[in-house]
């Protein structure tokens, strides 16, 4: 075999046994090691930030409060990621710079995401835009391994729950109203109606055009809610049965609501349903401790 043949191989074969020893033992400077008698001598890469010599064991884990009127400053720093954990779950996102800064989900949570800066000396910003449609903005830099500044690994986003319950409700009766205002235009079968609810059997004096069946549950526990709601403009019906509900054993008690305040109502069973004697936009169901709100959309 000619020598000039097998040269390249073996320069290659070096580099290559140089370049996997280099990555075995990066803190011993000089350690020197045996590969098939080919003696390499492992350097100090100097790729250890000093600040972490001193630093406190949880410099590098942050809160950020979301808010309408401050954003969240983070440090990153090369071959270092961090996570992000938001509270709801994250619908989009916006990211100022994708060259030099990712932002993935981690297995496919909509909750927590991991967050990397590639190249030092590089700033951006991040948007992102909860379910309950609360936005939470970032400005986010890199650093370099010999700067004084410590990066955080974990980043905790928290919004008041409050704030995140209200957003939710807010953005669920929006919803509501937007599929209300959908099918308005839609024409009513009445005959469809009546089958559906068991109306005539329960009911038979009051004429079926009159109902307003626009009732949806705006928050709370959605097991209070009956089959049906409507209303004939005088009184309201709840559906919880297709029998009589005199044999059950436990129904939930109805509030008409009057200036923000649960207001008592006479109520009546027909059938298998529940009937108070008057008319109203907002109602509470209440069972114990469990409640539901529900609103009237005209």
């Amino acid at each position: 075999m000619n020598i000039n043949t097998i040269t390249p191989f073996v320069v290659i074969f070096l580099l290559s046994c140089s370049a996997i020893a280099r990555t075995m033992d990066i803190l011993n400077e000089n350690k020197t090691i045996n590969i098939q008698s080919n003696n390499i001598v492992i350097e100090n890469l100097n790729a250890v930030q000093e600040a972490f010599n001193t630093s406190s064991s949880t410099a590098n884990i942050k809160v950020c409060k979301q808010s309408k009127v401050t954003i969240c400053k983070l440090r990153l720093r090369e071959r270092i990621a961090t996570l992000l954990k938001f509270d709801e779950k994250i619908k989009s996102f916006i990211l100022g710079d994708s060259l030099n800064f990712s932002f993935e989900q981690i297995n496919n949570s909509r909750h927590t995401f991991k967050l990397q800066g590639i190249y030092p000396g590089a700033d951006t910003n991040l948007t992102a835009i909860g379910e309950s449609g609360l936005i939470y903005a970032f400005y986010i830099r890199i650093d370099s391994v010999k700067s004084k500044f410590l990066p955080f690994f974990v980043v905790r986003v928290v919004a008041n729950p409050l704030l995140l319950k209200k957003a939710k409700e807010n953005k669920k009766a929006l919803q509501v109203e937007n599929e209300i205002e959908k099918n308005s235009s839609k024409e009513i079968n009445i005959d469809e109606v009546k089958k559906s609810i068991d109306y005539l059997s329960t009911k038979p004096s009051v004429k079926p055009e009159s109902l307003n069946f626009n009732f949806k549950i705006i928050n709370g526990d959605e097991a209070l809610m009956p089959k049906t709601i409507f209303d004939d403009g005088v009184w309201t019906y709840w559906q919880y049965g297709d029998k009589n509900l005199n044999s059950t054993s436990k129904l939930p008690v109805i509030y008409a609501v009057v200036d923000g305040h649960d207001m008592p109502v006479n109520s009546k069973i027909e059938g298998g349903y529940l009937i108070t004697e008057t008319i109203s936009d907002k109602w509470t169901i209440r069972s114990g401790e469990a409640h539901a709100c529900v609103h009237k959309f005209k």
